[in-house]
């Protein structure tokens, strides 16, 4: 369940990042506490992982039979 919860983290902290807070906060369903909630923790435990592990979750790998 742990690494489950370390790549969420992960992806949600990019989202926080990349897309607007509007546009997140127009699509979310729960409250504004919640939100923060889940917004501080995601940056929390993405900045504890290790960057070998964020490297290995947006790692990209071609598709081999395109070519």
């Amino acid at each position: 369940i742990m690494d489950d919860l370390v790549i969420i983290a992960i992806v949600l902290d990019y989202f926080f990042d990349v897309l607007d807070t509007e546009i997140i906060l127009s699509h979310y369903p729960w409250g504004m506490k919640s939100f923060t909630w889940l917004r501080r923790s995601s940056r929390v435990i993405s900045q504890l992982t290790p960057n070998v592990v964020k490297r290995n979750v947006w790692k990209f790998e071609p598709d081999i039979y395109k070519g």
